[in-house]
């Protein structure tokens, strides 16, 4: 009797052994300054247009540069957030774009999240560009392309949405990019950004053999 009650309370264990040996570890954001927090500004925005890594941002700037905002509009975390089109307080602003380089694993699947808005500033319209804001973004050679309607948006609700894919490493390292892909001063914004492995943490060795014991 002892033994079989023994026996019923090692088999109630089973889905708590199962899910502890398939747990994953703790995912680790691979990305450098996600949230655009660093340089912190002491006014409203810092214009980056150098083809460099300009001090403490830790992303390459492209394109025809980028402007890092400090709570003109609400960013979706923080005080800084990023608007993909510099403001050359012009006509006809061309695209801008950032990028960072990933240490990764070849194989190993990646899940690259962000959180996506835009520039709500229409006073200089019709400069601001399309209400349709659209980028790309790219993982190694994996791209995908997002659009974001900045109408009905404001200052104080930009109407910040998540978005993320999987992609899987070829090489020690991999590019991650965010490029604009319209012209106008009002970019496509982005904020939080993170790069995290998704692989399991497998069974440990031994497991299911002293499961299969139980049922015997």
């Amino acid at each position: 009797m002892h033994a079989r009650l023994h026996r019923l309370a090692q088999l109630a264990c089973v889905p708590f052994a199962l899910a502890l040996a398939a747990a994953p570890a703790h995912a680790t954001n691979l990305v450098d300054n996600p949230g655009f927090e660093s340089p912190a500004l002491g006014g409203v925005v810092a214009r980056y247009t150098c083809n460099c890594v300009p001090s403490g941002f830790g992303w390459t700037v492209g394109g025809a540069g980028v402007d890092l905002i400090r709570l003109y509009w609400a960013p979706h975390e923080g005080s800084q957030s990023l608007d993909m089109n510099q403001d050359i307080q012009t006509a006809g602003t061309p695209p801008g774009a950032v990028s960072q380089v990933i240490a990764t694993t070849p194989g190993t699947t990646y899940t690259i999240g962000f959180w996506m808005a835009a520039n709500p500033d229409h006073s200089r319209a019709p400069d601001d560009g399309p209400p349709i804001k659209t980028m790309d973004v790219s993982f190694g050679p994996t791209t995908h392309s997002y659009t974001f309607d900045v109408t009905g948006r404001t200052l104080a609700e930009p109407g910040w949405t998540y978005h993320e894919f999987d992609a899987v490493a070829t090489a020690a390292t991999t590019t991650l990019s965010f490029v604009s892909t319209f012209t106008g001063y009002a970019g496509a914004a982005i904020d939080d950004v993170s790069v995290t492995a998704s692989a399991v943490t497998p069974v440990r060795p031994g497991t299911w053999g002293r499961i299969k014991q139980l049922y015997r």
